[in-house]
């Protein structure tokens, strides 16, 4: 089943809940969200034509928009307090092979680098921004079928007037034919 626009909608309450509960400002969910929703309206943006579909990507892009704003909102305030996502329990970085030596009692091997993972926001900075290109470039698309959308109805409208000024030069020409047809006659 696919995720429809209430399950994001849903998720993104869930996850704002969860971080006004524990007051951590995990960046994660939200660049991970912010994906998934490219995929979404990318797949949308190859039918725009269709009314129903640019309703759908407009929803999406509102939706992908308040995700970016969240993502770096997040990624500010962990940048901000240098915070570690990662960090599990000491135990748990330790090696499940026991070393044994003589006169020593038993030690595990300890596993530093799951015990503690810096992040490296230079990319997560690239990543940011790729995001904010990415909604620069949806905004457009959006703002471009907006505007010819307005251009479609005024082709539409002005067809329709020339339509009608057609039929009644046509029904004009008839009378003035008929005219010259009885006075001949």
């Amino acid at each position: 089943m696919k995720p429809s626009i209430d399950n994001y909608k849903d998720l993104i309450t869930e996850v704002k809940n969860q971080q006004n509960k524990d007051g951590v400002r995990n960046y994660f969910p939200w660049f991970k969200l912010s994906q998934t929703l490219i995929s979404k309206i990318d797949q949308l943006s190859e039918n725009l034509v269709d009314s129903a579909t640019y309703l759908s990507f407009k929803e999406y892009l509102q939706l992908f928009t308040n995700v970016v704003s969240k993502f770096e909102e997040t990624y500010e305030w962990s940048y901000t307090k240098k915070l570690i996502p990662i960090q599990m329990p000491f135990n748990e970085c330790q090696s499940d092979y026991i070393i044994n030596a003589d006169g020593y009692k038993a030690y595990k091997l300890f596993f530093f680098t799951a015990f503690f993972l810096p992040l490296d926001y230079e990319e997560l900075n690239k990543s940011k921004n790729f995001l904010n290109l990415k909604k620069v470039k949806y905004e457009t698309l959006s703002s471009v079928y907006d505007k010819l959308q307005y251009v479609v109805e005024d082709v539409k409208e002005a067809s329709e007037k020339m339509r009608k000024q057609e039929r009644r030069s046509i029904e004009i020409l008839a009378i003035f034919s008929a005219v010259a047809l009885f006075s001949v006659v």
